[in-house]
């Protein structure tokens, strides 16, 4: 089920970029937000949602930082 599944793959990602932000630290941030890419990558592909790609935001639109292109 998702409500164990998500805890399970997104708890340390997101537990490294709060610590991140709240020591100010970009290198940190950067290695961590890429980390949390990675494990919510990992979660739509473990849920069947792999064509929702999450990735580096490439524009300021509401999606920016998610890749729907077919065939992926």
């Amino acid at each position: 089920s998702l409500s164990l599944l998500v805890p399970k793959i997104m708890g340390t990602p997101l537990t490294a970029a709060r610590a991140a932000i709240g020591a100010h630290d970009p290198s940190a941030f950067g290695q961590a937000y890429d980390a949390l890419t990675a494990a919510c990558n990992g979660c739509h592909q473990a849920t069947n949602f792999g064509f929702n790609v999450v990735r580096q935001p490439q524009d300021a639109t509401w999606f920016g930082n998610q890749d729907f292109a077919p065939g992926r």
